[in-house]
């Protein structure tokens, strides 16, 4: 998922009313560990999962 396709789910998501651009480059670098780490386990990660729990991932 690119950074722009990332952006836009997770703005509608989560804050739709909210401009989330400066939070963003946070948030994708997350999202994009847990799915290197889930790439080298043995289970494929849900994409929209991910999003769906950003505020969880947030404590991390």
């Amino acid at each position: 998922m690119t950074r722009e396709d990332f952006a836009e789910r997770w703005q509608q998501q989560h804050y739709p009313t909210m401009d989330l651009r400066d939070e963003v480059p946070f948030y994708y670098d997350i999202y994009q560990r847990i799915c290197s780490v889930a790439k080298d386990g043995s289970k494929k990660i849900n994409e929209f999962y991910v999003i769906q729990n950003a505020e969880t991932i947030e404590v991390l």
